[in-house]
């Protein structure tokens, strides 16, 4: 399953989602059609699946990065997340242009169209409460705080490399990001 993931990887980076076959892929993994076939029906399927592993692998670096993260400051927190999800994004970042570009509105839903909850931002979430904040403020600031930070991270991976790799991104994400968390 492996090597059929990777050669979906591959054919999607180089030449996107109308360039990619099950043919394709079988013939890039060196497996047989028919047992392509018995893991992925078609090309959708091998997306939806690189797609549902992406999200778990970024949310369980998030979930991991607010659970590191020092617990005197909600900036800290802040600070980490935005880190993490850098780091998780610019790994493969043609794949997930593809996925922002030829396939929107998949990245918190799972193959059957269905909202996934976020673990990070449950964390997020009891991090606001136990600063201070009443529940309702706590769940929308926390959702809030992750839409904006998906978002500005999914369109600078592959809009602006530059400032991704030279860090300047992540710290302006974290001064944007606490300077809302301090009004």
């Amino acid at each position: 399953m492996d090597a059929i993931l990777q050669a979906t990887t591959y054919i999607l980076g180089r030449d996107g989602y109308a360039g990619l076959t099950t043919n394709r892929v079988a013939e890039r993994a060196g497996v047989n059609i028919a047992s392509l076939y018995q893991f992925f029906p078609n090309k959708a399927a091998l997306v939806a699946e690189l797609q549902r592993r992406h999200v778990q692998e970024s949310r369980a670096a998030a979930d991991a990065a607010i659970a590191g993260a020092p617990d005197g400051s909600i900036e800290d927190v802040v600070t980490s997340l935005v880190r993490s999800s850098v780091a998780s994004h610019a790994v493969n970042p043609v794949l997930h242009r593809i996925f922002a570009e030829e396939m929107p509105g998949h990245w918190t839903r799972d193959p059957a169209g269905r909202y996934t909850p976020d673990p990070a931002k449950a964390q997020l979430e009891a991090r606001l409460r136990q600063q201070g904040r009443k529940p309702d403020d706590a769940e929308r600031i926390a959702w809030m705080l992750r839409a904006v930070s998906r978002t500005i991270v999914h369109d600078a991976i592959y809009e602006r490399p530059d400032d991704v790799k030279s860090g300047v991104l992540s710290d302006d994400l974290v001064k944007m990001l606490c300077s809302y968390l301090r009004e």
